[in-house]
């Protein structure tokens, strides 16, 4: 069974301060970077960012089309990207833990029973 990542969602406060409580939770797991929404949808920056092997990936802003929404779930769901090399060798890394920022209310309808996202609220 291939490890699954997990998605946390923060919302509320300022960008700061979920910037902030982003970087401090994601220290508990080890390595992490850090990629702009834009161009987390875009498959070689994903590619880009997991290539270092963070534990975490911080994701900063989130849009509100349900397409991004659907390749966010897709990308946590699948567990590994496949990594095309200089070289022409291809390299299976994991996906990492994601911390979105967001600035949205409600960013992501999430069913009651999956496991892999959570919100968390900041005031």
């Amino acid at each position: 069974m291939k490890p699954m990542a997990r998605a946390l969602i923060l919302t509320g406060s300022t960008i700061e301060r979920q910037q902030e409580m982003a970087k401090k939770l994601a220290e508990f797991d080890g390595a992490m970077a850090t990629i702009a929404w834009r161009e987390l949808v875009i498959q070689n920056r994903l590619a880009l960012a997991v290539a270092s092997r963070p534990q975490t990936l911080i994701v900063m802003g989130m849009a509100s089309g349900t397409v991004e929404r659907a390749c966010v779930h897709h990308i946590v769901k699948t567990g590994e990207i496949e990594i095309l090399r200089e070289n022409g060798s291809v390299e299976k890394h994991r996906i990492p833990n994601f911390i979105f920022c967001s600035g949205l209310a409600n960013p992501m309808s999430i069913e009651r029973l999956d496991r892999r996202f959570s919100v968390m609220h900041l005031k």
